[in-house]
């Protein structure tokens, strides 16, 4: 689930998310500190989550009905777990993101 807050009439800018499963909110604060003789302010951000968005087709038992949640890593892996077959896992291969700290 996001949480938003009303920027301006055009936009929202998130501020949580919360895992569906476990009600964890998933923001975290980065501190100001010092990094390589730069000082870097706090900044907000949100632990990784698996976001299903899913609108079921005609001749389902939940017919044109939209459905959207969050789960959080810790979550996903017991669902995960009582899976009868195991989901397909490979590599990541991009994009990865740089460090918002040092920019590597």
């Amino acid at each position: 689930m996001i949480v938003t807050k009303k920027v301006s009439v055009e936009e929202d800018e998130v501020v949580d998310v919360i895992c569906n499963r476990c009600g964890e909110s998933q923001r975290r604060v980065t501190p100001s500190f010092v990094h390589e003789g730069e000082t870097h302010h706090e900044y907000v951000h949100f632990r990784d989550t698996v976001k299903v968005d899913h609108g079921w087709g005609y001749h389902s038992g939940q017919d044109q009905t939209v459905i959207r949640f969050h789960l959080c890593e810790q979550c996903v892996g017991e669902v995960v777990a009582t899976f009868k077959v195991p989901p397909e896992l490979s590599e990541y291969e991009g994009p990865f993101y740089e460090c918002q700290v040092c920019g590597r």
